[in-house]
């Protein structure tokens, strides 16, 4: 899988749909005011032989200030994958809570 224009085609998403992002190079995040919301992701380059030979990418979501980001939830190995992950993206975005 492509990773670059994989973590380019989430971003772009984020982007679209207000979310916040941010480029690390190696992880990117995606997320939303985390004060108000549990929408926060980090998407890494997965760290195991395999996963890295591969060019997967792992998920971890948003848990508290304290703990930060959780253990990875998603693997992402492919690019059916990562549009699935902005499908899951695009629906949150339209559900989020509204309160100011």
């Amino acid at each position: 899988m492509d990773k670059q224009l994989a973590k380019e085609i989430m971003m772009s998403i984020g982007h679209e749909y207000e979310y916040e992002v941010y480029d690390g190079g190696s992880e990117i995040q995606i997320y939303f005011d985390r004060t108000k919301h549990g929408i926060a992701y980090q998407i890494k380059d997965s760290t195991h032989p395999k996963a890295r030979a591969g060019n997967w990418l792992q998920v971890h979501q948003w848990e508290d200030e304290i703990n930060d980001y959780g253990p990875a939830l998603h693997s992402l190995r492919s690019m059916g994958d990562v549009i699935a992950f902005t499908q899951t993206l695009i629906t949150f975005a339209s559900i989020k809570s509204k309160r100011q």
